[in-house]
């Protein structure tokens, strides 16, 4: 509850129980105060007098995965405290509002990454259904603070996903509904099932309040509005019944995984799994590749120069292989695909395979090693769907590492697990495996987005735990993060950085 006193406006949040009966009480102004001091910081300029409302809590949340309490202040930023010291832990706000001119509040700033805004004029934050951040950016600058920040014309829900070992949030969904709606206070946001959404407009310009459902892609469920001029007012108010409303499902898939690695000989060659579920055969393409590997434009030092793939079922048998894809009888699918590999030497396979866990092996024709490139398609999208994709090489250092690549598609978002393996290897009988794996994500243009070394350590371990599919020992890495469709990478490596083997993981889950 957010209450005001003769001293305070808006910055005294109490919890409650059901009753009535007083749990704790946290003076925001207190907390922000002891903070700026202690950082060396005078905070006359920004804790104002009784009367004004300079901090304006309009909403708080309770996080489970690392005990903290995220209260929106309205006129500054996202802050998160620990529920049990009130001890700030991090600020989530736009850098061109007064508290980033404080070194004592700056050094609490995340970074946002790059394809992402820092919310202005916040409200309504709550917790995702995937322990994500949501809230609705009003996108109004300060009232009572000077410099106020920027403005934007229009508001937005937006939900963040956190990365505190990196000091990063990541903008992972919003709705700009088109810039249409000038909505600078009150509005709110609220996950209604998973990555589905209702979405409140308070009256803004040119005074009317919304209320509409949507799913991640933004497709509109419903929509209701009425003419009013306050936050508080309503139009001939009646209850909304949303009990029976239905979503429709979201179609996001693995579309594609590759790992490239140092292949060598016997059991260090790489591996790449793939799990078909689904009621129908899917069809799939693999991919072997090495003269072709360039970085830049510049070809890959060590190059593996003759690639041969192996296709294997659940029980090991053989499937198909190919050397050389001109050779094999998938050439005129693959270049229909556009999927032919770049050189002739370079291996492929095109294969309908029935619902199942296959493996995929990469290896030097001739036992023959380098720097190789193996790849899984889905060439066509139907009800069954690759719903986890992994690969097994060797790792060290440098360039010398194990990395991933992952294509989502479709046109929603959906929670990724990610898991970097080794001491779990050893327990399988894989002789040489990391003892202590790393794990990084990066997207697209380059920007890592997410890191983890002992997946224990994570924010939200609890919820990687609650998945049934969290690592067995506790020194190996995982990343549960909601993904937008999109080209990510990911990579893993030793903490020693020595030659090692490692896997990698991509999980989609439900």
């Amino acid at each position: 509850l957010d209450v005001s006193t003769d001293e305070y406006v808006q910055t005294i949040l109490l919890e409650v129980d059901g009753s009535g009966k007083l749990l704790k009480k946290w003076n925001l102004a207190e907390i922000i105060r002891k903070a700026m001091i202690e950082g060396g910081d005078d905070p006359t300029g920004f804790i104002m007098e009784r009367s004004e409302s300079w901090f304006h809590n309009n909403s708080a949340t309770y996080r489970k995965a690392d005990d903290s309490v995220i209260i929106s202040s309205r006129e500054n930023f996202v802050l998160c405290i620990a529920h049990s010291t009130g001890a700030i832990k991090w600020i989530l706000g736009d850098k061109g509002k007064k508290w980033y001119e404080y070194p004592s509040l700056r050094k609490y700033a995340l970074e946002v990454a790059p394809g992402g805004v820092a919310p202005i004029g916040q409200h309504a934050v709550s917790i995702g259904k995937d322990g994500t951040l949501l809230l609705m950016d009003n996108g109004f600058g300060s009232v009572r603070q000077t410099p106020i920040g920027p403005s934007r014309h229009y508001a937005a829900p937006r939900k963040y996903a956190f990365d505190l070992n990196a000091r990063v949030a990541t903008e992972v969904w919003n709705f700009l509904n088109d810039k249409s709606i000038n909505s600078p206070f009150c509005s709110s946001v609220y996950e209604d099932a998973p990555e589905n959404y209702l979405v409140d407009y308070a009256p803004g310009i040119p005074g009317r309040a919304r209320i509409l459902g949507l799913t991640a892609s933004g497709k509109k469920v419903f929509e209701y509005a009425y003419p009013t001029r306050k936050c508080e007012d309503g139009y001939r108010s009646v209850p909304i019944h949303l009990e029976n409303l239905t979503f429709p499902p979201t179609n996001v898939r693995l579309g594609n995984l590759s790992a490239r690695s140092q292949v060598n000989v016997g059991d260090n060659v790489t591996i790449t799994g793939f799990i078909i579920a689904g009621p129908a055969p899917k069809r799939v393409a693999l991919r072997g590749l090495g003269p072709s590997l360039r970085v830049n434009g510049t070809p890959v030092a060590g190059r593996l120069m003759d690639p041969r793939l192996e296709l294997h079922n659940s029980k090991g048998q053989i499937l198909q292989t190919n050397d050389n894809y001109k050779q094999g009888p998938n050439a005129d699918a693959l270049t229909q695909a556009g999927l032919a590999p770049a050189d002739d030497r370079e291996a492929a396979i095109v294969a309908e395979l029935a619902p199942g866990a296959y493996t995929a092996v990469l290896r030097g024709s001739d036992n023959t090693t380098g720097v190789g490139l193996a790849e899984v398609f889905d060439l066509k999208p139907n009800p069954s769907e690759l719903v986890n994709l992994s690969a097994r090489a060797v790792t060290s250092a440098g360039d010398d590492v194990l990395i991933g690549g992952l294509i989502l598609q479709g046109t929603n978002q959906k929670r990724i697990l990610f898991r970097a393996l080794g001491p779990e290897l050893t327990s399988k009988g894989v002789e040489n495996a990391v003892e202590d794996p790393t794990l990084e994500i990066y997207g697209a243009d380059g920007v890592k987005i997410a890191s983890n070394d002992n997946w224990r350590e994570a924010y939200n371990a609890a919820e990687i735990e609650g998945t049934g599919i969290a690592p067995t020992d506790d020194r190996e890495a995982a990343i549960l993060i909601p993904l937008l469709t999109g080209n990510y990478t990911f990579i893993a490596r030793g903490k020693d950085q020595a030659q090692k083997i490692a896997a990698v993981e991509a999980y989609r889950l439900d």
